[in-house]
């Protein structure tokens, strides 16, 4: 065991080192776009950039995220008479998502990022907290981003990503039922799971600036390697996001701009057992767009959680500021 975590924190650090280094030795060679600072511009569309749908382009900026949410009627079934579930219990699961990330053009066709973010779950109450726990996630993200097709209209690129993360889950429900099932506590059953895992992958990233007004992302995002519930010992998750978004201070005067998207994603259920499967959302981004290099804006996220022990899908709202900079 000791070994294993050993292995993992010397290509950590490996990692870590092949991040800084390269940033380093091609600081020389880094390309500010010709000296203007701007947020992503294809066709003269300017991008209402997004971390749900993050975009394809080689710039350097730095962002910070803060988020709170809520899922709403929680059915906690308490005991079972004849096999049938008895639930008179309800209630609610409060979010909060802190993000940090920064990127940097090492030259026009390379750039890397890290990103770093916590993202907790608690109940509101003693039935939630019996029935989903106390989750909270430290993640830690390296990347490198290669520019694969540049056009007037449309720009790829590609991803090699590392995740190392740290979940912790305080699982009452599991715990208790697996001292019904078995009739006794057995060794191997905890009520706090404390774990590192990582994984590696990557993916691509694609933009259209179909007019000035309207603009497209996409991304697909694929990992292999451990989750916070070891059971199956690796896995593999994947990320599949796409944003529609418009500039309206390209048609009016006003300097707000919106994206609308949706994302499907397994990496949640990596990061946090009681989670069945993935995890689908849409989000609406309403951004203040005056600016070229820098970019505020408050998102409404709409998300169904399926939940494993409890059978049922629970829907959950979030809200987030955002401050993004490119410089």
């Amino acid at each position: 065991m000791k070994k294993n975590i050993s292995e993992k924190l010397l290509f950590l650090a490996f990692s870590f080192i092949l991040f800084a280094g390269s940033i380093s030795a091609q600081s020389a060679a880094a390309d500010s776009n010709n000296g203007q600072i701007t947020l992503p511009v294809l066709n003269n569309h300017k991008f209402v950039v997004n971390q749900y749908v993050r975009s394809p382009f080689i710039n350097t900026y730095i962002r910070n995220t803060l988020g709170v949410g809520q899922a709403l009627d929680l059915q906690v079934p308490i005991m079972e008479i004849d096999g049938v579930p008895v639930t008179g219990l309800r209630g609610d699961l409060f979010f909060l998502t802190v993000e940090f990330e920064y990127q940097y053009a090492v030259n026009n066709w390379l750039a890397v990022f890290g990103n770093f973010s916590v993202v907790s779950r608690i109940g509101n109450g003693a039935q939630a907290i019996l029935a989903q726990g106390i989750n909270a996630t430290y993640g830690l993200e390296l990347g490198w981003m290669f520019k694969l097709i540049k056009t007037d209209k449309v720009m790829l690129s590609a991803t090699a990503n590392i995740w190392n993360k740290s979940g912790t889950i305080i699982n009452i429900y599991d715990f208790i039922q697996n001292i019904i099932d078995a009739g006794e506590l057995l060794p191997d059953n905890h009520i706090l799971i404390t774990r590192n895992f990582i994984q590696g992958g990557g993916g691509f990233r694609f933009a259209w600036a179909a007019s000035e007004l309207i603009g497209v992302n996409a991304l697909t995002e694929f990992a292999y390697g451990e989750s916070v519930d070891r059971r199956d010992e690796n896995e593999l998750f994947y990320n599949l996001s796409g944003s529609v978004d418009f500039d309206l201070n390209k048609v009016t005067s006003v300097p707000i701009g919106f994206a609308l998207g949706f994302k499907i994603d397994s990496f949640t259920g990596g990061t946090d057992n009681t989670i069945d499967g993935k995890v689908t959302s849409i989000f609406l981004r309403t951004a203040y767009t005056g600016r070229d290099d820098f970019l505020i804006s408050l998102d409404m996220t709409w998300a169904k959680l399926p939940l494993r022990q409890l059978d049922q899908t629970l829907n959950g709202g979030t809200m987030t500021i955002n401050l993004e900079y490119f410089f």
